[in-house]
């Protein structure tokens, strides 16, 4: 009886357990008719709406393509696109649906060749109505045609807003040299001439004129503006087709042209020839200037944007600073860094002839220490300084080989020949105090604010040269060569500017040496 009864027992949890499964596996049959058909709705209701598209029924279209599911493929097959879109062609706009709920609006052209389909936004921070008239812009821009000049200045308003993110990426002055090398190619086409219309044709004649009136190097420069120009209008200004896709290589070199240094240089003697000539010039703005280009050994660039707000003391300079960049503002120094110098005795003496002048023509002393004769707002222009200096230079000033000069921008002398005399008067000086030329050539950059070292190979030689352990370190290491990041000796003692003053003494003396037997052969030559 008891075995019956376990049996009955059986069947009936047996029954009802089956009873659960059919009823779960009829609810979840109907869940899925249920959202089979919901998905269907959704789908013709997406279907159903026509444009022209107002906001609303972007929301519903989103809606109803967030809702639609789709079954997960099959193993090894690739996953479906399951965007959804719509297009208005009165509006010339694309809503492509995501199924997260996100809208991207596109602006699309399907009639108009020449325009790429281009990205407005999302419909969350963007209307219909804003999404339209972003669309009508661009399609009058091309109707209507934006000329070359137009472009380039919107590539050059690019540049400045760079610029104005991160004030290390570039100077001023390379926003007005890329300004140049856009109007050179812009004048030959045509600053005119409709941006679309421009042929590979076009810009090849245009270089074959430029190679015919310009050094290879400067038209290898301009070429490279001008390909970022047309980047830039393809990047931004929805320009679809590239005509420098199709310009033939024998018109450019494959590989960019490096610039060559500039191997031109001087001597004492000639020097010391300018600076007497110098003496009585009555145009002190630009011979002050001069000379501190000549006995600071500054970059021209970097003499000529001088503030006064770099002196310790406008009644007393004794001391220099040339401040470096910041996270928002660019140095006026090439290498970005701080540059300290303490003044030697004809420094001061050009500075402080400068300040007499500013109070006496101006009234007062300006922003920049060496000004612009048209506008003393602004600084002296490096061109100006050159061309001063080349017309008051004796004759064979620069004693490089002429075809081994390399000349930037007009012909004659590049005013880095005093920056290269700057560094061999040193070595000269040094290389009798120490045992090798090596260290005095180290020694010897400190005068140019040359602070990292550069990575040159010790002969074996000069492995077991005293200095070599320090040395090897250096080279290794990639820092300077006094460990400048481990100490702070020139903040509180002003350690490293008067080992450079030393230099700077040294350059000095040399020059004055040469002035002192100029004027006493000149003296003993009207005596006899």
């Amino acid at each position: 009886m008891k075995k019956t009864n376990k049996k009955f027992k059986k069947n009936k949890i047996s029954r009802i357990l089956d009873k659960i499964r059919n009823l779960s596996k009829i609810t979840s049959e109907n869940e899925s008719e249920k959202q089979s058909e919901s998905e269907c709705i959704s789908k013709s209701k997406f279907d159903s709406i026509k444009p022209p598209y107002s906001d609303k029924d972007i929301l519903i279209l989103s809606e109803c393509a967030a809702a639609i599911e789709y079954p997960e493929p099959e193993p090894g097959q690739p996953k479906k696109d399951r965007r959804m879109s719509k297009y208005d062609s009165e509006k010339n706009l694309r809503y492509v649906f995501y199924p997260n709920g996100v809208v991207k609006v596109f602006a699309e052209f399907r009639k108009i060749d020449g325009l790429k389909s281009t990205l407005l936004g999302n419909f969350e921070t963007m209307t219909v109505a804003e999404a339209a008239r972003l669309s009508a812009i661009i399609l009058d821009n091309h109707l209507y045609g934006q000329t070359l000049g137009e472009v380039a200045e919107l590539y050059i308003e690019e540049l400045k807003q760079e610029q104005k993110s991160n004030r290390r990426l570039f100077s001023d002055g390379t926003i007005r040299t890329y300004s140049c090398y856009l109007r050179k190619f812009s004048t030959i086409i045509g600053v005119d001439k409709r941006f679309i219309d421009i042929t590979s044709d076009d810009i090849q004649l245009a270089f074959t004129k430029l190679k015919s009136d310009l050094t290879r190097e400067y038209v290898e420069t301009i070429f490279h503006r001008v390909k970022d120009l047309f980047k830039f209008s393809i990047d931004r200004l929805n320009y679809k087709n590239n005509p420098f896709n199709n310009v033939k290589s024998l018109y450019l070199s494959k590989k960019r042209c490096e610039i060559r240094k500039y191997e031109g240089y001087t001597d004492n003697e000639s020097t010391a020839k300018l600076l007497i000539t110098l003496e009585h010039n009555e145009n002190r703005n630009l011979v002050n200037a001069l000379k501190l280009c000549i006995f600071a050994a500054l970059r021209p660039q970097c003499a000529c944007t001088l503030k006064s707000s770099y002196l310790d003391n406008l009644d007393d300079p004794k001391v220099l600073i040339i401040p470096g960049s910041t996270t928002t503002e660019r140095g006026p120094t090439k290498n970005q860094q701080e540059q300290k110098i303490i003044l030697t005795s004809e420094m001061i003496k050009a500075i402080k002839d400068q300040l007499a002048y500013s109070k006496r023509v101006y009234g007062e002393i300006k922003e920049y220490l060496f000004v612009s004769i048209r506008n003393p707002e602004n600084h002296l222009p490096y061109n100006t300084l050159r061309e001063f200096m080349l017309k008051n230079a004796p004759k064979n000033m620069d004693k490089a080989n002429p075809y081994k000069i390399n000349k930037k921008g007009s012909k004659g002398s590049c005013l880095t020949m005093f920056r290269k005399l700057a560094k061999t008067n040193v070595l000269v000086a040094l290389s009798d105090d120490y045992s090798t030329l090596t260290k005095a050539e180290i020694e010897s950059k400190e005068i140019l604010h040359h602070k990292s070292n550069s990575e040159k190979k010790l002969s074996t030689e000069e492995i077991y040269v005293a200095e070599a352990n320090r040395m090897l370190h250096i080279l290794h290491t990639n820092h300077d060569r006094s460990g400048w990041h481990y100490t702070s000796a020139e903040e509180q003692h002003g350690t490293y500017s008067k080992v450079s003053n030393n230099l700077f003494i040294m350059h000095e003396n040399a020059i004055l040496e040469a002035m002192n037997k100029i004027k006493k052969s000149n003296e003993e030559y009207q005596t006899i």
